[in-house]
């Protein structure tokens, strides 16, 4: 199933909607841990073409503790 990135974002980051803060997973659950991150791959022609991508990761051990 393909979620639109809009509604991920807002479901790990939260929102603020009519001056309400409503937060995300990630200010609830420490198990959850997010990176910014630049990937680059090569285009067609072979230049290089910089992407922004958003990475989470989930770790148990800290979710059982």
């Amino acid at each position: 199933m393909n979620y639109p990135c809009q509604a991920v974002h807002r479901v790990f980051h939260g929102y603020k909607s009519r001056e309400t803060v409503y937060s995300g997973h990630l200010d609830k659950c420490p198990a959850i841990s997010f990176m910014d991150r630049t990937v680059t791959t090569d285009d067609e022609i072979g230049h290089g073409v910089k992407r922004r991508t958003n990475a989470y990761q989930f770790n148990p051990d800290i979710y059982r503790s």
